[in-house]
C-alpha cells in the first residue's frame, strides 16, 4: 500500500495564517470551492470599493478560514504578481472565477496588519499589531499608547532618578503591577495612576496629550504609509472568537466599535475579524442586557460572511491530496479491492470502480463519514485535513506506514480511534456520546482477541455517531461492505446481545438493557391508535424546513430577507390559503406533495403554477410515499408521552434513534421526489425583484430590519427629536462613531434626506415613497396596522423592515404635525401623539390610528376668533388650536352655575348641544369645524361665531337677570317692600333696630357684593346657594321658605355666628364657619384632616396654611 500512496504535502491541516500568507507554493496549493471564491471575489471588491471596511468571517473549524484570509491576505499585501496564482487560477476557473478581481486587486497593495491576540486591551492588540506590522516593513510612524507611555516614564525614572523608581517599583510590585504590564491589561493604567497619585500627593499623571485614540492612530497609519506607497491597510484579527471567550467581560467594547465605524467610512482602513460562529453566540454569557445590546451593536457594523461546509468540494479535495501512483496494475494483482468493489455495489449507485479508486487506501464509507465526523468533533489541531496529512498517531499516514498494520482498507474503527479524545469531550447528554459510552461498555466485555468483533462495535459505533443514515447505513451490507467479507458472521455479537437488529428498518445497533419490543410496540400504536391523521402537520413537525434566505437578493439589495417553506399535498390545497396569513415573511416556497397518489397531482400542479404568490416546487414523480412512515412517527410522538419512556433514560435514547432513521428514510423519499434540478438563488432573486419593484435598500442592518434593539431604538429616538426640535445636524455629528450619528449619516446623510440633495437617487427614491405614505395617511383615519403592512409585509410591493418605516413616519409627523392626528383604534380617542409613542406604534400597529387634516386660511380664522370667545377659560397649553379651543370652550360650560346648565341653557338650543355632546367627543377637529356648523344650521363660520356670540351674551344676561329677580323676591320679603336694594336694606340694620333673626345674620354680611351675599343667604334658608338649584321650583321654595323665615322674632340670647375672612386684591370674601352637618362635607372635611395630619412634619404649619389658601382661591376661580 505504501509503494503506491503519496498524500500531498500541502500542510492543510495546519496553516499558520502570519507566515503562510507569504507562501507561494501553498496558496496555489489551495483547493478552491464556490462558495469560497465567491466570498473572495466579495472582499476584494468591498475593499477595493469600500463598500464595507468591517468584515467578520465565521465559520466551523475546517471550513478553511484561516486559509481563505492568507489567501485574502496574500492578494492584497505581498509582493507575488497576477502570474504567481495562475495554478489557483485555473483551477478557480470552471468553479467560480475570480481571474478578474484578482487582476485589479493586485494593482494596489496594503499593509497587512495582524492584531495581536495575546493583549487583553483591544486598542493594545491593535497597537501591538501595528508596531510590529510597520517594524516589518521599515516605516517609521510616531505612535504611543499609554501603556508605552508609562513603560517609557518608567525607564526614565530608572536611568535618571533612581529614588522615585525604587519607591515606584516597590509599590508596583504590591499591586501586581508586572504581571498585567506583561497582558497589558485594562489593570495597568489603574494601578499606575493609583500608585502615582499617592506618591505626588494626590497629583494625577498626564499623558500630555501624547496618547492617541483609535481613530487618530488609524489616521496617522493611513497617511504614513500612504507616503509609503501603500494603498491602504487590513487589519486581520485571527481567531477573534477565542478572544472573545476569554476576555469577553474585559473589553471595552466601545474601541472595537469605534475601529469598525472607521473602517466603514471612505477611507483606506479594513478589518477582518474571524471566529467559530456569530458574535452573539458568544455574548450569551453576559448577565448584563446592555453590555449584551452593547455588543449587538458592535456586530451590526461589521459585514457578516460565514463560511459553509461543503461536502462535495471537501471530498474532491480529498480525490487531490490521496495520489496514487500505479493503482490499476495494483488492482489486477489485489483481490480485496475487486471483493470490495463487488461488495460497495450493493450499497451505492455509482461506479464502485471508481468511487474505490478516488479515495484508497480509505474505503468509501469511509471517506464518506470523514467530512461529516470532522465537521462534528474536529478540534483545531485535530481535523479532516490533520487525519490525512499529519504525522499524528493513528493518522492516515501512520496507518499507511505501519508495518504492523495488515488491513487493505482504512476503515471507520480507524476513525474512531483518531477522534476518540474528540468524542470523550462531546456533551454528555448528547447521543453521540451515549453511543459512544455504549460502544465502550461493550468493548470491554469483549476479548482482546476477537479484533474484528472489537472493530465491528467501534464501526456501528461511528455510524450511530456520524448519524447520516440516508448515506451510511448500520445494516448488513454496509458491514460486509467495511470488513470486505461475503459472509459476515455476527453470532458471537448477537448471541451475547452486544448488537441487535431492528427489524422495523434491518439496521443493527449496539444494545442497551432494555426490555421493551419498541418495534412492536410502534406496530401495535399504528394499528389501534391512530387512524386518520394529519400527516402534513406531522412532516412539517418532523421535517420542517427552516426558513430559505435568497442570498443573492440580499446580498445586492441590502437587506435580509427570508422565504417561509412548506409542505403542502395536493389533497388539500386550502393550506394555500392558511398559509397567506403569515404576512411577516417576505415570500412562500411551496413543496407539492402527493402523499395519497392522487391522479389529478400534474394537473394541478399547472394550475398552481400560475399563482404569482409563492414559488413552487413540484416532483417529478406521480406519488411521495411516505405515508405508512409518517404514521410510524405519529406513534412514536404519542410513545414518547408514555410514563415508561419519560423516565427511562436507554428507552428514550433508543426511541430517538428509530425516530432518526425513519426520519432519514423520509428524508431520503422526498429528496428523490422534489429531485428536480432548480437554480433557487436565481428562482428567489426573480421573484423579489418582481414582488417589491419599490424596494429602497440601505445598508445597515441594526436598523433595516423588523425588530431593532433598545439601543436602535434609542438612537432613532435621539435623531427624530433633533429633527423636531430643529437642531442644526453638522457633518461633525454624521461623521460621530456613537449609534446616533452612524445611523444619521445612514438615514439622513447618505440618503440626502437632510440637505433634501435632489441629485442624490436615495433622496428621489424616499421623497416619493414619503409622499405616497402622506397621501395614504390623507385618506384616514387609516388602522397603522394596515400602513404597515402595505409598506412593510409581503401584501405590498416595498417589503420596508418596521426599523425604517418608524423612521420615515416620525419625519412625516414632524413635517407635518399641525395637520396629522393619531388616535386609540378602541373609542377612537384622540391624544397628544410625541416621538416617544413611535416605539409603541411599531410595536402594535393595530391599536392606532392616523389621520390627516389640512385647516384652510378660513378655518384658521374660524378658530382664532372662537379661541377668542373662550380664551379666559382655555387651561391647556397644546400646539394645535383646535384642542385649545375645545378645551375652552368646556370650561366655560363647567364653569357655569348649576342652574345655567338646568334652567337657562336648554332654552339656548346651540349651547344646549354642544353642552350634551362636548364632553364625549373623540375628534376635536371635526366637532368644531363641521359638527358646529350642523348644530346651529348654518353655512358659514362667520354665521356660527355669530350665533354662538350671540347665545353666550344671551346666557350672561339670563344670569343677570336671575340675580336681580332673586334679590327683588329677597329684599321685598325681609323689607316688606321698603326698600329696592338688598345692599342699602343691609345696610340699614342696626343692633337698635333689629328684630328678626334673620336680620342679625344679615348684618354680618354688610360689605359683601351682592352675588355672594345671595349665596349665602340662599344656602341658609334652602339649604344649598342658588348656584346649585336645578330647577324654576327652588326660586319659588326659596320665596316661600323666606315668608316663613321674617317671622321668627329675635331672641334674647342670639350665638353670634363666625366667619372666616378672605382678602384678595380689593376684593374679600366671608366663608361662613357654622357645624359640619351635612353627610358630603363631613366626608370632606375628614380626607383634608387625615391628608395634613399623614404629612407629619414634613410641612411646617405655615406651609400647610399656604396650600389651603391656595385651594380656597382656586375654588374662587
Amino acid at each position: 500500500m505504501e509503494k503506491i500512496i503519496h498524500i500531498l504535502n500541502t500542510n492543510n491541516y495546519s496553516i499558520n495564517l502570519r507566515s503562510d500568507y507569504t507562501d507561494k507554493e501553498k496558496l496555489n496549493a489551495y483547493y478552491p470551492t464556490f462558495n469560497n471564491m465567491r466570498l473572495l471575489d466579495k472582499f476584494l471588491l468591498s475593499i477595493d470599493n469600500k463598500t464595507n471596511g468591517a468584515i467578520i468571517l465565521s465559520g466551523a473549524y475546517g471550513t478553511g478560514k484561516s486559509y481563505l484570509t492568507a489567501l485574502l491576505a496574500s492578494i492584497l499585501g505581498t509582493d507575488l504578481k497576477y502570474k504567481d496564482y495562475a495554478n489557483l487560477l485555473k483551477k478557480a476557473k470552471d468553479i467560480y472565477d475570480i481571474s478578474e478581481s484578482l487582476k485589479k486587486a493586485k494593482r494596489k497593495k496594503y499593509l497587512i496588519t495582524f492584531i495581536d491576540e495575546t493583549k487583553e486591551n483591544f486598542s493594545e492588540a491593535v497597537f501591538s499589531g501595528v508596531r510590529k506590522a510597520l517594524k516589518e516593513k521599515n516605516i517609521n510612524i510616531d505612535i504611543a499608547s499609554k501603556i508605552d507611555i508609562i513603560e517609557s516614564k518608567l525607564e526614565f525614572w530608572k536611568k535618571n532618578h533612581e529614588t522615585i523608581y525604587n519607591n515606584f517599583h516597590s509599590e508596583l510590585e504590591k499591586k501586581n503591577f508586572y504581571h498585567e504590564l506583561k497582558y497589558k491589561t485594562k489593570k495597568v493604567e489603574e494601578i499606575f495612576s493609583e500608585v502615582y497619585s499617592n506618591q505626588f500627593g494626590g497629583e494625577k499623571f498626564s499623558y500630555n496629550g501624547e496618547i492617541k485614540n483609535i481613530k487618530e492612530l488609524l489616521e496617522d497609519i493611513e497617511k504614513g504609509i500612504e507616503e509609503k506607497g501603500y494603498s491602504g491597510i487590513l487589519y486581520i484579527f485571527d481567531e477573534f472568537g477565542r478572544y472573545l471567550e476569554t476576555n469577553i467581560n474585559k473589553i471595552d467594547v466601545k474601541e472595537i466599535q469605534d475601529m469598525a465605524e472607521y473602517c466603514n467610512l471612505h477611507n483606506s482602513s479594513n478589518i477582518l475579524l474571524i471566529t467559530h460562529k456569530d458574535i452573539f453566540q458568544y455574548t450569551r454569557k453576559l448577565k448584563n442586557t446592555f453590555e449584551r445590546d452593547e455588543w449587538e451593536k458592535v456586530s451590526g457594523r461589521f459585514l457578516k460572511e460565514h463560511l459553509i461546509f461543503e461536502k462535495a468540494s471537501v471530498l474532491q479535495i480529498m480525490k487531490n491530496i490521496i495520489l496514487k501512483t500505479g493503482y490499476e496494475e495494483y488492482r489486477e494483482q489485489n483481490s480485496q479491492i475487486k471483493l470490495k468493489e463487488l461488495l460497495l455495489k450493493e450499497i451505492i449507485d455509482e461506479n464502485p470502480e471508481e468511487c474505490t479508486k478516488d479515495f484508497y487506501p480509505l474505503d468509501y464509507v469511509t471517506a464518506l463519514a470523514l467530512p461529516d465526523l470532522s465537521q462534528k468533533l474536529a478540534q483545531n489541531e485535530r481535523t479532516l485535513f490533520a487525519f490525512i496529512c499529519s504525522d499524528d498517531s493513528k493518522s492516515l499516514k501512520s496507518l499507511i506506514y505501519d508495518k504492523e498494520n495488515k488491513m487493505s482498507f482504512i476503515t471507520l474503527d480507524c476513525l474512531y480511534d483518531y477522534f476518540e479524545r474528540e468524542i470523550k469531550q462531546l456533551p454528555v447528554d448528547s447521543l453521540e456520546y451515549k453511543t459512544y459510552i455504549a460502544s465502550k461498555d461493550i468493548l470491554s466485555k469483549i476479548p482482546l482477541s476477537m479484533a474484528k468483533e472489537r472493530r465491528i462495535i467501534k464501526v456501528l459505533a461511528m455510524i450511530y455517531i456520524n448519524n447520516n443514515f440516508i448515506e451510511i447505513k448500520p445494516n448488513i451490507e454496509t458491514l460486509r461492505y467495511i470488513f470486505n467479507e461475503e459472509n459476515l458472521n455476527l453470532d458471537f455479537l448477537e448471541g451475547n446481545k452486544f448488537i441487535v437488529l431492528n427489524k422495523f428498518k434491518n439496521y443493527y445497533k449496539l444494545l442497551e438493557d432494555v426490555n421493551l419490543d419498541i418495534d412492536k410496540k410502534i406496530e401495535e400504536y399504528c394499528k389501534e391508535k391512530i387512524g386518520r391523521f394529519d400527516y402534513i402537520k406531522r412532516l412539517e413537525e418532523e421535517l420542517g424546513k427552516e426558513v430559505y434566505f435568497p442570498l443573492k437578493y440580499n446580498d445586492l439589495n441590502k437587506i435580509n430577507r427570508y422565504f417561509g417553506q412548506y409542505y403542502v399535498d395536493v389533497s388539500n390545497i386550502s393550506r394555500l390559503e392558511e398559509l397567506k396569513k403569515n404576512y411577516r415573511e417576505d415570500g412562500r416556497i411551496i413543496f407539492l406533495t402527493n402523499i395519497e397518489d392522487n391522479e389529478n397531482y400534474h394537473e394541478i400542479e399547472k394550475v398552481l403554477k400560475e399563482n404569482q404568490d409563492y414559488i413552487l416546487i413540484t416532483g417529478a414523480d406521480s406519488k411521495l410515499d411516505i405515508y405508512e412512515d409518517l404514521k410510524a412517527l405519529e406513534a412514536i410522538a404519542l410513545l414518547r408521552e408514555e410514563k415508561i419512556f419519560k423516565e427511562n433514560e436507554t428507552l428514550k435514547i433508543e426511541l430517538a434513534l428509530y425516530r432518526k432513521e425513519i426520519k432519514d428514510i423520509i428524508s431520503k423519499k422526498i429528496n428523490q421526489f422534489f429531485n428536480k434540478k432548480i437554480n433557487l438563488l436565481e428562482i428567489t432573486n426573480d421573484y423579489l425583484n418582481k414582488k417589491y419593484p419599490k424596494y429602497i435598500g440601505v445598508n445597515y442592518e441594526l436598523i433595516n430590519k423588523r425588530n431593532i434593539s433598545i439601543p436602535m431604538r434609542k438612537a432613532r429616538f435621539e435623531i427624530l427629536m433633533r429633527l423636531n426640535e430643529n437642531i442644526e445636524l453638522t457633518q461633525d455629528y454624521f461623521n460621530d462613531t456613537r449609534a446616533e450619528s452612524s445611523l444619521a449619516r445612514v438615514l439622513l446623510n447618505n440618503t440626502g434626506l437632510y440637505s433634501e440633495d435632489t441629485n442624490n437617487s436615495l433622496y428621489l427614491k424616499f421623497s416619493k415613497l414619503m409622499f405616497e405614505i402622506l397621501e395614504d395617511i390623507k385618506t384616514g383615519p387609516l388602522s397603522l396596522d394596515e400602513l404597515y403592512k402595505k409598506y412593510c409585509s409581503n401584501l405590498g410591493e416595498y417589503g420596508i423592515r418596521e426599523g425604517i418605516f418608524t423612521f420615515l413616519l416620525g419625519m412625516i409627523w414632524i413635517k407635518h404635525k399641525e395637520e396629522i392626528v393619531f388616535s386609540f383604534s378602541e373609542g377612537n380617542n384622540e391624544f397628544n401623539f410625541s416621538i416617544d409613542i413611535l416605539d409603541s406604534v411599531e410595536k402594535t400597529p393595530s391599536e392606532y390610528k392616523i389621520s390627516y387634516y389640512k385647516i384652510t386660511e378660513e378655518e384658521v380664522e374660524y378658530l382664532e376668533n372662537l379661541e377668542k370667545l373662550v380664551a379666559k377659560n382655555i387651561k391647556i397649553k397644546d400646539l394645535k388650536i383646535y384642542n385649545r379651543v375645545l378645551d375652552g370652550l368646556k370650561n366655560y360650560l363647567l364653569n357655569q352655575p348649576r342652574y345655567s346648565g338646568a334652567i337657562f341653557i336648554p332654552e339656548l338650543k346651540g349651547l344646549n348641544k354642544i353642552f350634551k355632546n362636548v364632553f364625549i367627543i373623540n375628534n376635536p377637529k371635526e366637532f368644531l369645524l363641521k359638527d358646529l356648523l350642523k348644530i346651529y344650521k348654518v353655512q358659514n363660520y362667520q354665521d356660527l361665531i355669530t350665533q354662538l356670540q350671540f347665545e353666550m351674551l344671551k346666557l350672561e344676561e339670563e344670569k343677570n337677570n336671575f340675580i336681580k329677580t332673586l334679590e327683588k323676591i329677597s329684599v321685598e320679603i325681609l323689607s316688606e317692600g321698603k326698600f329696592e336694594s338688598l345692599d342699602n336694606y343691609i345696610k340699614s340694620l342696626n343692633p337698635q333696630n333689629i328684630k328678626l333673626e334673620i336680620e342679625i345674620y344679615l348684618q354680618e354680611l354688610n360689605g359683601l357684593p351682592i352675588n355672594m351675599i345671595l349665596e349665602k343667604l340662599t344656602k341658609r334658608i334652602k339649604g344649598f346657594s342658588y348656584e346649585n338649584w336645578r330647577t324654576k321650583q327652588d326660586l319659588i321654595d326659596f320665596k316661600e321658605l323666606l315668608k316663613k323665615e321674617v317671622v321668627k322674632v329675635k331672641e334674647e340670647k342670639v350665638e353670634k355666628i363666625e366667619y372666616l375672612k378672605l382678602q384678595f386684591g380689593e376684593r374679600e370674601e366671608l366663608i361662613e364657619l357654622g357645624d359640619i352637618t351635612d353627610m358630603m362635607e363631613k366626608m370632606l372635611s375628614s380626607k383634608i384632616s387625615s391628608t395634613l395630619k399623614n404629612m407629619g412634619f414634613s410641612l411646617t404649619l405655615e406651609q400647610k396654611k399656604k396650600v389651603i389658601a391656595k385651594i380656597l382661591l382656586d375654588m374662587k376661580g
